[in-house]
């Protein structure tokens, strides 16, 4: 009873520490030996029989156990398709691909894995499937042998094929041998070619060990498979590939030495880890070397390690702080019996301890990801954690946590602390999408998530940031604790997003918060904000510059103010950062706020020409340009496609009714002042371009048009002008605007100037020659004198395109459809000479 309680257990610590991919493999040329006691399971009578089809050999059929990848069996599953299989799940019986199967059978062995059936014609094949017991123990060898089966799915009685092989189980050494004979034709002629699969696969086909040839490389030189579905290519019709030679025996020996299924961290410090070897059974004599490194390049068989150890739990020291390292270890069974390498673990070393920290995030890129030397604790399938780039509280950056499920953890562990348990607190922002709460306290295990003590449970009800939370810890708090942050599920939770973290003293003068610029101009803005809940009695003093690096505790403040703003004096066209801080005396002042950021306007000028060339191609305008563009079809940048001049133009799209693509002009001091633009403008198909104004550039609806452009040219050409009437406001914005094209044309313009507009004296006055237009500027019509010669009247546009041709013009022009702009009259004489006169309709 003792010793059967022992095989028991035995068995039971073997399952799974083994994997077929371990097995050796070796190939010779030996004698088929065919077996003919035993039982027989199926005789085939018919050119077709046992196709698909599994024979179960029950439990105790084996007359000994047989260790099948670190499993002990006495029974079996045949199936018809040149294979067998272990375990209670049975493959499917039309299975051809036993070793890339996804079929949860326990391990298979393919001889000839593929379409198979048996078949019976007299005189040429006699297919027969038996089993026997040979030898005597403790070496004999269980045998499974399909005799005369046909090597693929063939119903013919004139052309016949055949292959005998068996499947040899090993007692004691538990070896796996595949033997072959007699494969070729019994009956006719035949050419077919294909491929089988041979091997070993375990309990899932990851774990595989197979063989490959192509159909170049003959049957009898293949070599270790480089995926599950590696097969062996046969051919009857050519000595290469060929057919498996009479006595061709596959043997797969098994380790004799298993490696540890696992090793993984169970603590660190910042220069030591402690790691857990997971035992494979049986538990070597020798105990097991390991090898660590900061590359994750695995290990051969020649690898010095690092370390040796009989024990399961290893303390490694000498470590860098805050550093990922990668493992491995093996089991020593005999001084010169080792395993292979285990699977690859990893372990991270804690980062030095920090006295404060500062973090809004705004350094790391967006994904499921902490800040450096931070860590996360997430069990479940539907808690998430990411730096988010969602509505931050300040900057680009926020964390989110979502947890919905009892049962499910997420935590975020802030970096180690020398100050945990020094009287500091902690503050940040927190907003949720739907009424939440998060708790706040310490890990006492930064490992284990059942180590978190709870210091304050924030209820979050509001859906945008406001001011920020601030929770004093305790100095009761462990000295190795870590803060941290915890989701705890909540069914009805949204997403907890929370910035701008501090861990600071508790201090008795508080920051002020929530910092505004307004009434930015180009010289001036002010900047107000909320005064803490003690408000300091000395004032505030602020500190700006056009430059990021916050100021110190000893940085000399631009000024001071008891009020809870400031207007402040800058240069134009220039991004400033205002710092506040409390004054609560002398000696005692708050930290300097977050930072809040303007840029002050740009100061107009009279002309301006710009051909883009000195910025780089990106969905950018020039300085003190705006741009104006939402939706998803609506793009604009400044690119490098076949500009007009130099090497740079400025492109547009928009092919989508209701998105905006609009390009705003820096201010001009001459905006009603009778100026003119004038630039050049192709298009990619015929397109539509608006000239017009803005009085205020973040708003569409305040687009006024000048001028439509009807833009036909691919290439560019002259000049388009367009002159701007003196009615413009003075405040007002000269704009361009694409309007959506559903043609989706792409519009290119380049060489722009703002200038005075170019008609002269006499081109204002509409005489040239004899020739006489009047009034000019006009409204609807255009009264002309001296046309008894001229022949036709030509209308053309800024853009230098005819628009209205009259034959014979009689003294009167009717020109009311034009719409407001440039145009050049010109009067064709029936001499053929021509005469051109500006003029300006309003």
């Amino acid at each position: 009873m003792k010793k059967l309680l022992f095989f028991c257990l035995f068995l039971a610590t073997g399952i799974a520490q083994a994997q077929v991919n371990a097995y050796t493999f070796t190939q010779t040329s030996g004698t088929y030996t065919p077996i003919t006691g035993g039982t027989v399971l199926a005789t085939a009578s018919t050119a077709n029989d046992f196709d698909s089809q599994n024979w179960t050999l029950p439990t105790g059929t084996i007359p000994f156990y047989f260790n099948f990848n670190g499993v002990f069996y006495s029974g079996l599953t045949i199936n018809s398709n040149g294979f067998i299989t272990f375990g209670s799940n049975l493959p499917q019986t039309f299975n051809t691909v036993p070793l890339s199967s996804t079929n949860q059978f326990a391990g298979a062995v393919s001889a000839f894995g593929g379409d198979l059936n048996a078949s019976f014609v007299s005189g040429a094949i006699g297919s027969e499937l038996r089993y026997e017991t040979v030898g005597s123990a403790p070496n004999r060898v269980f045998v499974i042998q399909f005799k005369e089966w046909r090597p693929f799915y063939n119903l013919s009685t004139t052309n016949i094929a055949k292959i005998s092989f068996q499947i040899r189980l090993e007692e004691t050494t538990n070896k796996i041998t595949t033997v072959y004979n007699d494969c070729g034709i019994a009956l006719g002629t035949l050419t077919n070619t294909g491929s089988r699969q041979i091997g070993l696969r375990g309990s899932t086909n990851t774990d595989f060990n197979n063989r490959l040839n192509s159909n170049t490389v003959s049957f009898g030189s293949s070599t270790a498979g480089t995926s599950n579905s590696s097969s062996q290519a046969f051919s009857f019709a050519s000595a290469t590939p060929g057919l498996p030679a009479n006595g061709l025996t596959y043997t797969w020996t098994p380790p004799t030495c298993l490696a540890p299924s696992s090793v993984a961290q169970t603590g660190a410090t910042s220069s030591s880890a402690d790691i857990q070897i997971t035992a494979p059974a049986p538990v070597p004599a020798n105990g097991y070397e390991y090898y660590y490194s900061t590359s994750n390049t695995p290990p051969t068989s020649t690898t010095v390690p690092s370390n040796s150890t009989t024990a399961l739990n290893v303390s490694i020291g000498g470590l860098t702080a805050g550093t990922t390292y990668y493992i491995w270890v093996r089991s020593l069974c005999t001084t010169s019996d080792k395993s292979g390498w285990s699977p690859m673990g990893t372990f991270t070393t804690l980062c030095n301890t920090v006295d404060t920290i500062m973090e809004n995030f705004d350094s790391y890129s967006t994904g499921s990801i902490v800040p450096t030397c931070w860590d996360k604790i997430l069990i479940g399938a539907n808690v998430t954690q990411s730096i988010s780039s969602s509505t931050p509280a300040s900057g680009t950056r926020n964390i989110s946590q979502y947890n919905n499920t009892a049962g499910q953890v997420n935590i975020v562990t802030l970096p180690p602390l020398n100050t945990v348990n020094a009287g500091y607190q902690l503050s940040l922002k927190v907003r949720a999408t739907q009424p939440s709460v998060l708790d706040i306290g310490y890990l006492t295990n930064p490992f284990d998530a059942s180590s978190f003590v709870v210091v304050q449970t924030l209820n979050i009800t509001n859906t945008s940031y406001g001011n920020a939370s601030t929770i004093p810890f305790p100095t009761s708090v462990p000295a190795s604790a870590r803060v941290a942050v915890r989701m705890p599920p909540q069914a009805t939770a949204g997403t907890i997003y929370w910035d701008d973290v501090r861990w600071a003293p508790s201090p008795s003068c508080l920051f002020p918060y929530s910092l505004v610029a307004s009434n930015v101009t180009q010289t001036s803005a002010t900047v107000s904000w909320t005064a803490p809940i003690v408000a300091p009695a000395g004032g505030y003093e602020y500190y700006y510059a056009d430059n990021s690096t916050a100021p110190t505790a000893t940085t000399v403040p631009s000024g001071i103010t008891t009020s809870t703003s400031v207007s402040l004096t800058l240069s134009s066209a220039t991004t400033y950062n205002v710092w506040v801080r409390s004054v609560c005396s002398s000696t005692d002042k708050s930290e300097w706020s977050p930072a809040v950021t303007l840029t002050t306007l740009c100061n107009a000028v009279a002309t301006m020409t710009e051909g883009f060339e000195s910025y780089s191609i990106a969905a950018i305008v020039p300085s003190c340009w705006n741009r104006l563009v939402a939706g998803s079809a609506a793009t604009q940048a400044i690119n490098s496609t076949t500009p007009a001049s130099g090497s740079r133009n400025l492109y547009q799209s928009n092919s989508i009714p209701g998105q905006t693509n609009i390009v705003i002009l820096p201010p001009f001091s001459t905006i009603n002042s009778g100026y003119q633009l004038r630039f050049k403008v192709r298009a990619s198909l015929a397109a539509v371009l608006e000239i017009g104004y803005m009085t205020n550039p973040a708003d569409e609806s305040t687009f006024t048009l000048v001028n439509t452009l009807n833009i036909t040219n691919t290439s560019y050409g002259p000049d388009t002008i367009v002159p701007f009437p003196t009615s413009v406001p003075a405040n007002a914005r000269v704009a361009v605007r694409m309007p959506a094209q559903t043609t989706s044309p792409n519009i290119y313009w380049d060489d722009v100037n703002w200038e005075p507009a170019s008609l002269s004296t006499s081109d204002i006055s509409g005489h040239k020659n004899g020739i006489s237009l009047y009034p000019n500027p006009f409204t609807d019509v255009l009264n002309i004198s001296g046309t008894a010669e001229a022949k036709n009247v030509l209308v053309v546009d800024a853009s230098g395109r005819i628009i209205k041709k009259i034959a014979r013009p009689g003294s009167v022009l009717q020109l009311r459809d034009l719409n407001a702009g440039f145009y050049t009259i010109i009067i064709e004489m029936n001499d053929g000479t021509t005469k051109s006169i500006k003029t300006i309709k309003k």
